[in-house]
């Protein structure tokens, strides 16, 4: 009967091959975590294979990036977080960036180009500055209180032709309360997520050192409309992508309550749920010119500080940010 099972689940999709894998992975053999299970084998492998056209010249598929690029299973054990802000020098830093930037907000020359009907627009743009301004003075005064870290469900490195993905499986099964369902759910996005980090750099051209408030939100966005793809695909995992899509969505989208860095990524969120036609085009433009954009630029500046290091509570500002961005590409 064992021997049965495995031929039908393998027949009907539901447990891959060792031979049919096109997904490469390796182990951190000095913090090794427990293997894939067969599910979590079968969905993988099954992402990594799917191929989402972009522009005429462009697709995202996670087999074609591991030529470059590959994936390393790995524990965390709390090795690796993410802190809500950097280190006091360069908040110090950040700090006085945004001073200089509010002072005589009301003179600037694009300011007084506005229309009178917008204006209201720009006293919720000085405002919500002002409470940016305010939350790194409380960050500075208190850092033990206001710097939280959160454990790192992956990472990637660049090094160019051989760069590496890194799945770290205990934080994903933490993150998803051990729910070895959801674990797998969870597991496909943040290896889009990941790979997407991957393609932004190697279809761009120029010194990878990406604006962090525009790279992560646009690799959360990326991997939502892939998911979305493949669960629109009739692909034999074509329901589990649309349930990884529901839940990982909420959970990008409850990044939008965050402080600091990570408050960012929850614009990835509203991306997907209002740009999301629009997506094939957003994201190849942005991987043709991530790596060559000016991160001290006005622009970029302004963008930042409108999504650090809290998140937007109005949806006028919301779609200002991504005029913003769109103005960056």
């Amino acid at each position: 009967m064992g021997v049965l099972r495995n031929m039908t689940e393998e027949y009907f999709g539901d447990k891959v091959r060792e031979e049919d894998m096109v997904l490469k992975y390796s182990f951190n053999e000095k913090f090794k975590p427990r293997d894939l299970t067969s599910g979590e084998k079968t969905f993988l492998n099954a992402l990594a294979g799917y191929t989402m056209p972009l522009d005429k010249s462009l697709f995202f598929q996670v087999a074609d990036l591991q030529r470059h690029t590959k994936l390393v299973l790995s524990m965390n054990g709390g090795r690796y977080t993410r802190s809500g802000f950097p280190e006091r020098e360069e908040l110090e830093r950040e700090f006085a960036e945004l001073s200089k930037m509010l002072d005589g907000f009301r003179d600037k020359p694009w300011c007084k180009k506005l229309p009178e009907e917008n204006w209201d627009l720009f006293e919720m743009w000085e405002k919500l500055w002002k409470i940016q301004h305010e939350k790194m003075k409380e960050a500075l005064d208190n850092p033990e209180k206001s710097v939280k870290s959160i454990p790192s469900l992956g990472a990637y490195y660049n090094n160019g032709s051989d760069s590496k993905v890194v799945l770290f499986v205990d934080a994903i099964e933490e993150e998803a309360k051990k729910n070895p369902y959801n674990t797998m759910l969870l597991m496909g996005q943040v290896l889009l997520h990941e790979y997407f980090h991957s393609f932004h750099f190697h279809v761009g051209t120029g010194v990878g050192n990406p604006l962090r408030c525009v790279e992560e939100p646009m690799a959360e966005y990326g991997s939502l409309v892939m998911l979305d793809r493949v669960a629109s695909s009739g692909l034999s995992i074509a329901k589990e992508a649309e349930k990884a899509l529901k839940y990982t969505l909420g959970l990008v989208k409850s990044k939008q309550q965050s402080i600091g860095d990570t408050a960012a990524y929850g614009f990835g969120a509203y991306l997907y749920e209002r740009h999301k036609d629009d997506s094939s085009n957003l994201i190849a433009q942005y991987a043709n010119v991530s790596c060559l954009m000016d991160n001290s630029c006005n622009e970029a500046l302004e963008y930042k500080y409108l999504l650090y290091p809290t998140y937007p509570a109005s949806p006028a500002v919301e779609a200002l940010i991504y005029e913003k961005l769109k103005e960056m590409l």
